[in-house]
């Protein structure tokens, strides 16, 4: 039977390396099957490569380029409408001028100001008074005539002042001209009333239609003063441009990196356990030398082959070996050791008694 080896460990290095390289082929298989050439109503969608440099760890990388083509009908009147979006732009840049002129600072002053309403009580009296005194102005004529009248009549009948028929007609005569002013003054009082009520009426009316028309004036300016504003919000508040539907973009595949670490750490334990393996080893062939210590042994260096220097026992070389009919064993060369502690056979081949073996 031959000599039995501990295998190597793999290199787990190596191969975290090839597996990284697999996956790299895999991800630019995957992203390849992403990139199909779409065909649609609207257009194309197609994908262009070209070899680039990552910016960040200065390798080599293929650059993707997703493309849109429009049908030629649909190019044109996207054509159409970019042109009249740029005419509507370009119209409303020239209202700019107009629209700084329109924006200046408003003087509210120049539009009609509503005037007070008069204050009721003082225009109820300047009523009262206008209508007494058209009344008055007949009665006072007319008075005055009659006192003259009476006089005369009075006179001719023989009578003077203090006479009773005298004093009675005077009596009679003032208390009917007292009655007929205390009746003018009654009138101008409710004409008065009435004239002040309708002329506080026409004055509020008046007033609200000046207001109405101050706001009219002011609505109308602040929409002319607004117009240019306007008028450029309807130009660049057209229709836009419409894009076509376009084809989603499709993600590649996920780049699996190389684990370096886990590599390592494999690779690491991988060492240690065939270190363990080979102490656990050496530490079972030095009991076993242990328990023939107080034995003899064949050691003739001729019965022995896949001779292995494994270490040293009292100085002198320690081997693992197989015997010619394949059984192991651990032990000495009995030409190494003291020739005291050797012996030969009946067979002629040497035996040594380790028990005698000495130190060198």
């Amino acid at each position: 039977m031959g000599k039995k080896k501990t295998p190597p460990p793999p290199d787990y290095s190596q191969l975290a390396k090839e597996q990284a390289q697999f996956s790299d082929a895999a991800v630019l298989k995957s992203t390849y099957g992403d990139r199909p050439t779409q065909n649609s109503a609207w257009g194309k969608t197609t994908w262009d490569t070209s070899a680039d440099i990552d910016p960040g760890t200065g390798e080599k990388i293929t650059k993707w380029t997703q493309n849109q083509t429009l049908d030629p009908r649909l190019q044109a009147a996207l054509d159409s409408q970019m042109g009249l979006m740029k005419g509507r732009s370009e119209l409303a840049g020239s209202l700019q001028g107009r629209l700084n002129e329109s924006m200046g600072a408003v003087d509210y002053d120049q539009f009609r100001n509503v005037s007070e309403v008069e204050d009721p009580f003082a225009f109820r009296q300047k009523s009262e008074d206008a209508a007494y005194a058209r009344a008055t102005s007949r009665l006072d004529p007319r008075f005055q005539q009659s006192d003259e009248a009476l006089e005369v009549k009075l006179r001719n009948q023989g009578l003077a002042p203090g006479d009773q028929a005298y004093d009675a007609a005077i009596g009679n005569y003032g208390r009917e001209k007292t009655d007929a002013y205390q009746a003018a003054q009654n009138e101008s009082v409710s004409q008065g009333r009435d004239e002040s009520n309708l002329g506080f009426s026409q004055q509020q009316s008046q007033q609200n239609q000046t207001a109405q028309l101050r706001q009219q004036q002011i609505s109308e300016f602040l929409r002319a003063r607004g117009q240019p504003l306007d008028d450029i919000n309807n130009l660049v508040a057209g229709q836009g441009v419409q894009p076509a539907s376009q084809a989603g973009f499709q993600s590649g595949g996920t780049y699996q990196g190389q684990d370096v670490m886990g590599a390592g750490n494999s690779q690491y334990k991988a060492s240690m356990d065939a270190f363990n393996a080979k102490q656990a080893q050496k530490q079972g062939m030095m009991s076993g030398v242990a328990s023939i210590a107080g034995a003899a042994i064949m050691s003739d260096r001729r019965l022995k082959k896949d001779i292995v220097q494994i270490g040293t026992w009292l100085g002198r070389p320690l081997y693992h070996f197989y015997y010619l009919w394949g059984t192991p064993a651990v032990g000495v060369m009995s030409d190494e050791v003291n020739q005291d502690a050797v012996f030969v056979t009946e067979s002629g081949f040497d035996a040594v008694n380790y028990a005698a073996v000495t130190a060198a």
